[in-house]
């Protein structure tokens, strides 16, 4: 897709999310900024890498990223809050971060509304 049309926004972010959930972290994050530099507004991908610093752990980027959606797509901002709660219940191995800004994020995400 990408190789036809350099310029499809939503082939780098299927290109960043099958990478993610491959475990491709880098080849992810390159994907959705480069979906991003095209549109960087584009709600799905500014949700996508979001999703991807949650995994690796960047949580104050996926925090930006929230707050962000929350002014421009509520609706995007809540799928977000939904895997941010999901982390704090559950942080995924590959999210190495110090327990005191674990426990930070958790407060903040507790303190969040729907």
């Amino acid at each position: 897709m990408v190789g036809a049309d350099p310029g499809l926004k939503e082939a780098w972010n299927l290109i960043g999310y099958t990478s993610r959930r491959l475990g491709e972290f880098e080849e992810s994050l390159s994907a959705y900024d480069a979906a991003l530099k095209l549109e960087p507004d584009y709600p799905e991908a500014i949700e996508y890498r979001a999703e991807l610093f949650l995994l690796t752990g960047r949580l104050a980027q996926a925090r930006e990223a929230f707050e962000l959606l929350q002014k421009s797509n509520p609706s995007y901002a809540g799928v977000l809050l939904q895997s941010m709660r999901a982390w704090v219940a559950k942080p995924p191995a590959s999210a190495v971060v110090e327990a005191a800004d674990r426990e930070a994020f958790a407060r903040w995400v507790a303190a969040q509304k729907s």
